[in-house]
């Protein structure tokens, strides 16, 4: 949400693999038009259902992320946790990549957010290049809380290392 905190509010925002909202709520609340995309009916149901009134807008799609085929019109494209390159998805994910960067209007952003794997990131800018050209790439620790589910529980707390990249089309 730093990323986009800097950013102007001028163009929407295409939240890929947005299941309940994580990300596509907190853009709704900064004034961003959001269009949030997942394959889950479930997810989609939860982050209407929580979604706030303004400033910002919120389509909410229940879509295959793979299948989206409209990117030009959204000036930011944003995959959170969306990618992980494991041996029997790396096909479809680079294919997914491609497919953005080549539809991608000349002045969008395409943001990604990764767990902060070496092999993970060449295989990201393996798909993009030469389409693409990396504008920012940042480095921060994910953390994850969850209360409590059921009565004598402890809630569970993990970090990991994750990585932001943002990409513009190559000039």
């Amino acid at each position: 949400m730093a990323y986009f905190d800097t950013q102007l509010r001028d163009g929407a925002v295409l939240d890929l693999g947005c299941g309940q909202g994580r990300n596509a709520i907190p853009l709704v609340h900064m004034g961003f038009s959001v269009t949030g995309v997942d394959l889950s009916a479930v997810g989609i149901a939860q982050m209407v259902a929580d979604a706030p009134s303004g400033p910002g807008t919120l389509t909410a799609k229940v879509a295959d992320v793979y299948e989206v085929q409209q990117i030009a019109p959204f000036r930011y494209i944003l995959l959170d946790s969306m990618l992980h390159f494991a041996a029997k998805d790396r096909h479809k994910e680079m294919g997914l990549l491609h497919n953005i960067a080549s539809g991608m209007a000349p002045t969008a952003r395409l943001v990604v957010c990764m767990p902060d794997v070496e092999q993970k990131t060449r295989f990201l800018f393996s798909a993009v290049e030469p389409m693409l050209q990396s504008l920012q790439d940042e480095r921060f620790p994910y953390v994850f809380e969850q209360p409590a589910l059921k009565k004598g529980q402890a809630p569970h707390r993990s970090v990991s290392e994750y990585r932001m990249l943002v990409f513009s089309k190559s000039a």
